[in-house]
């Protein structure tokens, strides 16, 4: 019997996969979850938001410490605020595309987690997650971490979804 490469999905993989995510997808608090993430993720907008309109006009520019300290704290809240957007983007996009985008052959490939018509979808949802896997977004968005910690999914995926998304379990 040969042995898989490094990368490769093997039947045992597939099956241990597509049975996680069947069990989640079922969760009815992990479908409260995935449906109250995006607003989640306004509020903490909204709630920056407000905090930076709150901020009040800079110090004087004579304080210098004081006038940095405000600076960095008002670029702190756009930061976060972008933070949020970028989030949000991805998830409507990924939702989107997996419910409505994709072909029949890559939904084939989904569910059979192989081939090329795998890979190019795996490639797909990493470039459309990569934002979101970075530290900076994590740091700012800390409901995405936390939805990690709690489903030990990735990114919150709609479990309409039927079949299992191996890049993000």
């Amino acid at each position: 019997m040969a042995t898989p490469s490094k990368g490769q999905i093997t039947e045992e993989i597939r099956t241990q996969s597509w049975v996680r995510w069947q069990v989640l997808r079922r969760t009815l608090e992990y479908q409260v979850a995935v449906r109250t993430f995006p607003d989640a993720v306004r509020a903490l907008h909204a709630q920056v938001e407000q905090q930076r309109a709150e901020f009040g006009p800079p110090p004087s520019v004579a304080d210098k410490a004081a006038f940095t300290a405000h600076i960095e704290q008002w670029m702190e809240y756009g930061n976060s605020m972008n933070a949020c957007q970028t989030v949000l983007a991805a998830y409507e996009q990924l939702s989107q595309w997996l419910l409505t985008g994709l072909t029949a052959a890559e939904r084939m490939a989904l569910e059979a987690m192989k081939g090329r018509a795998y890979a190019a979808v795996s490639t797909k949802i990493g470039r459309i997650l990569a934002p979101c896997r970075r530290s900076n977004i994590r740091k700012a968005v800390p409901i995405l971490a936390e939805f990690q910690r709690q489903w030990g999914i990735q990114f919150p995926l709609e479990p309409d979804i039927p079949y299992a998304i191996r890049p993000l379990l």
